[in-house]
């Protein structure tokens, strides 16, 4: 394989996991992303702003497990390594890839 096809199959893996998030996100806590009116910014605080509470942030987790096969410390949970769209996205891609 040649680096440039690793680089698209590395791509193509950040983005289906992008996607799956952001489904996971908008069916299961409705909470919706983008530059539309109404949208939650990426790097919005996802507690701080209301839109996901203790029993949401649990399902989350258990999703993230058992959706991108990895484990999330304790730590990792007590952590604010999820809590924004864009944390979680960057924190699933450095599981994945550990």
């Amino acid at each position: 394989m040649k680096s440039t096809d690793l680089a698209t199959e590395t791509r193509d893996t950040d983005g289906q996991m992008d996607e799956k998030i952001r489904q996971y996100l908008a069916e299961t806590l409705l909470i919706e992303f983008g530059d539309v009116p109404g949208a939650t910014n990426e790097d919005e605080n996802l507690f701080e702003s209301g839109l996901i509470d203790s029993f949401g942030f649990v399902q989350l987790v258990s999703f993230l497990e058992k959706t991108f096969d990895i484990k999330i410390t304790d730590d990792e949970v007590m952590s604010d390594a999820l809590s924004s769209f864009a944390k979680i996205r960057t924190f699933v891609e450095t599981k994945v890839g550990q």
